[in-house]
């Protein structure tokens, strides 16, 4: 059971933000996650580690979605703030992307000018160029996906009948018995 607020003057005490819970969503609380986003630490340790849980983030995130489809007189104040919180996090995909891609063009690149880079070790190069390779087919799959897909469809891009009769099926399972009986062999 909740504890009662205090009553002051024999009213209920009203919070300053308005009443219910305390936002978590706060500058400070943004600021956290995003600096760790930056260092290319997960989404879901990002929040951890700025006390939110991952839930609350994906919370943001569709509700500044569905926000953005309001008229911007529709909006409240909260709904601002996770708009503001998704156009910021994009703003920081794009940065450790970018990021990453630097780091794969310099390991790519003969003689290349940056001091650093030259500088370093063959592991260090090594360690840097697959950190960057990780990162990017994992955030940034849909440009950098090392899986491919591949779809088959029937005649004139309909579906395919894979119905099989009991003939079929009979054939099937002789055709697999008669395997089964080869390989005792």
């Amino acid at each position: 059971m909740a504890t009662p607020r205090k009553k002051v003057d024999g009213r209920r005490k009203v919070l300053p933000h308005g009443g219910g819970r305390t936002p978590s969503l706060t500058p400070a609380v943004q600021e956290a996650i995003f600096a760790n986003r930056r260092l290319g630490i997960s989404w879901e340790r990002s929040a951890r580690l700025a006390g939110v849980e991952v839930t609350s983030v994906k919370n943001w995130k569709a509700r500044a979605v569905s926000a953005l489809e309001k008229t911007p007189t529709k909006r409240n104040a909260f709904d601002n703030k996770c708009i503001s919180f998704l156009t910021e996090s994009k703003i920081v995909e794009d940065e450790w992307v970018r990021r990453c891609e630097t780091v794969l063009a310099f390991a790519l690149e003969s003689g290349s000018g940056k001091e650093r880079w030259n500088n370093a070790s063959d592991a260090d190069r090594a360690l840097a160029t697959s950190t960057a390779k990780f990162k990017l087919t994992h955030q940034a799959s849909d440009e950098y996906s090392t899986k491919s897909a591949t779809e088959v469809s029937g005649p004139n891009g309909g579906s395919i009948d894979i119905s099989l009769s009991g003939e079929d099926v009979f054939k099937v399972l002789l055709e697999a018995k008669a395997v089964e009986e080869a390989s005792e062999e």
